[in-house]
C-alpha cells in the first residue's frame, strides 16, 4: 500500500481523464483534501456532487476517512 492517493482517485472516479487536473492529494486532519483545477473542478464533483460522495463513501469504508475536494488557486 503507497500513500500516492492520486492513482486511488483515478481508479474511483467515473471520468478517468480527470486524473490530468488533480492538483494535489494530501492529508488535511482527519480528511484527505483533493485539489483540483479551477476550470475541472465541476467536472470532478459531479451533478449534485455524486462523484465526490462516491469516492468519500470508499475512502470512509475502505480506510476510515473522509474526503473533501478543494478548488485550486492559480
Amino acid at each position: 500500500m503507497t500513500l500516492d492517493f492520486k492513482s486511488w482517485v483515478r481508479a474511483l472516479h467515473p471520468v478517468g481523464w480527470i486524473s490530468k487536473h488533480i492538483v494535489d492529494v494530501d492529508f488535511a486532519g482527519p480528511e484527505l483534501l483533493i485539489t483540483v483545477k479551477r476550470d475541472e473542478f465541476g467536472t470532478f464533483v459531479g451533478h449534485r456532487g455524486v462523484y465526490i460522495r462516491l469516492i468519500d463513501r470508499v475512502f470512509r469504508r475502505l480506510l476510515g476517512i473522509g474526503v473533501r475536494a478543494v478548488e485550486a488557486e492559480e
